[in-house]
């Protein structure tokens, strides 16, 4: 059966994860660099995070192995960041009624685990990751989580100039 747990905080931070079985087709990235230095700096922050172990939500969770770069989850948190951006909408529902594992899927990745953690506002990669660690609503447990093995990271400025984020996180099949 197939979960979806969108957690929100105060309009700017939301996490999702699905932790079921993923939808059939697609094959998983390859290892790759991020294209651009904020997605390679959240990728050094995240793995430096998951290699001291957190206090999320109160609750101390041990240290989870580094994740890896991966291209296609990169380009399904860039679509899905310039959806918002363009769009003006803040959510993990697509404006086509995707959730983030239909679009993590529908970008190629054959997922066995898939998270997302979307943001808005923030300017920089060390801003919002630590939103991420300090919000009680799912980030911080998603960027722990030792299920997790790939990230890709989506950045889009909508015509006002405010950021929106995406980061998906996934384990292939």
């Amino acid at each position: 059966m197939r979960t979806l747990i969108p957690l929100l905080l105060a309009l700017t931070l939301t996490a999702c994860t699905t932790p079921d079985a993923p939808t059939p087709g697609g094959t998983s990235g390859t290892a790759a660099r991020p294209s651009t230095t904020e997605a390679a700096e959240l990728l050094r922050l995240t793995n430096a995070t998951r290699a001291q172990g957190a206090t999320c939500n109160g609750v101390r969770l041990p240290p989870a192995p580094a994740v890896t770069y991966n291209a296609t989850l990169e380009r399904a948190a860039t679509l899905h960041a310039q959806d918002m951006a363009q769009a003006g909408y803040f959510s993990h529902t697509g404006l086509d009624g995707s959730a983030p594992s239909d679009r993590i899927g529908r970008a190629g990745y054959d997922w066995g685990y898939a998270g997302e953690n979307i943001a808005a506002g923030q300017l920089t990669p060390a801003e919002v990751h630590a939103a991420w660690l300090a919000s009680h609503d799912g980030h911080c447990e998603l960027i722990m989580d030792a299920h997790m093995r790939e990230l890709g990271v989506g950045l889009a400025r909508n015509a006002e100039g405010r950021l929106y984020w995406t980061e998906n996180y996934g384990a292939p099949r």
